[in-house]
């Protein structure tokens, strides 16, 4: 028996290595969270699956490429980084109770006022949620604004939190408006607000330009909306564009882009009733992915790749 032990222990991880190679497939009844993970969008320069870019943001507001939405529990309910990709940009009076920014400094768990550990208060005094952090925003960035001015050579371990704690927000936001009107579902309806916060966040530049007074957190969004990833296409792949980006070059006759049409229809399908329309998500998703094949289908492949590859996890 003893000699065939290693062939046993080898055999057992060989398998396990062949089933990990393939990717969870939706099921019936089940939204193609995968496949909208292999979507693509330009972040970093460079063009990746939606996947990757909500790995990224993760990994940034906890550390770690999934979300962990019970991090109290003894049984952890773990999401995929994809699904809570789509929670946050298209759901975000779910998501922004998922306690997925990671805060382990006691001096800014306190100035936050945010709830030490308590189990059966669902806190593991680590994780806390947007929700939780948002009523103490305006105390956040006035220590931001401290720390940042520090050289980072010189800044303290609290003042290292805090940075780190106010760039998540960053990225948090950047998850949020993703599909700018799209998330909502009904795009003409919402175009108009989304119109009106630009116009509201450029007031907010000219006065901050000449040395007024105005609403940072107005001009806050809107630097986020032109700092986001590149999510809609063009004629080709070097002029796509952000969804901010469309709407100020745009003129209000203009077609709606068929990416963000794209996005409305899986928001709308997603958003519907209590369980949402899976069926017709998933065809909005494939109908996409049809629609870009005959320009991007190079694009479509590697962020189909990068997606395996993020599932597969070799160096893991």
């Amino acid at each position: 028996m003893k000699k065939f032990l290693p062939l046993i222990i080898t055999g057992a991880f060989a398998v396990w290595i062949l089933a990990s190679l393939r990717l969870p497939a939706a099921g019936p009844g089940k939204f193609a969270v995968q496949e909208f993970g292999k979507l693509p969008l330009v972040a970093g320069g460079r063009f990746q699956p939606l996947d990757s870019f909500a790995r990224n943001s993760l990994l940034q507001l906890r550390a770690k490429a999934s979300a962990n939405i019970e991090p109290w529990s003894d049984r952890p309910k773990i999401i995929s980084a994809s699904e809570w990709l789509l929670d946050t940009a298209i759901k975000p009076d779910v998501a922004d109770d998922y306690p997925v920014f990671r805060v382990d400094h006691s001096e800014l768990v306190s100035l936050l006022n945010l709830p030490p550990k308590d189990t059966s208060k669902h806190s593991d005094g680590k994780h806390y949620s947007w929700n939780q952090i948002k009523p103490k925003l305006a105390e956040l960035r006035r220590e931001a604004g401290r720390a940042n001015a520090v050289e980072s050579s010189r800044r303290t371990p609290f003042d290292q939190a805090v940075v780190k704690l106010w760039n998540a927000r960053r990225v948090y936001e950047q998850a949020q408006g993703l599909f700018g009107p799209a998330a909502a579902g009904e795009l003409e309806r919402s175009t108009a607000d989304y119109l009106a916060r630009i116009d509201a966040g450029r007031v907010a530049y000219q006065a901050m330009s000449a040395g007024k007074k105005y609403d940072e957190a107005t001009l806050e969004w809107l630097s986020a909306q032109f700092d986001g990833p590149v999510i809609l296409p063009g004629a080709h792949a070097d002029d796509w564009q952000r969804v901010a980006e469309l709407f100020v070059r745009g003129t209000p006759s203009t077609a709606p882009n068929y990416g963000l049409a794209a996005y409305a229809k899986m928001a709308a399908a997603y958003r519907a009733g209590g369980a949402g329309d899976v069926g017709g998500f998933n065809q909005a998703v494939a109908d996409y992915r049809g629609a870009l094949a005959d320009n991007f289908k190079p694009q479509l492949v590697k962020a189909a790749r990068e997606n395996f590859y993020n599932h597969f996890q070799p160096f893991y």
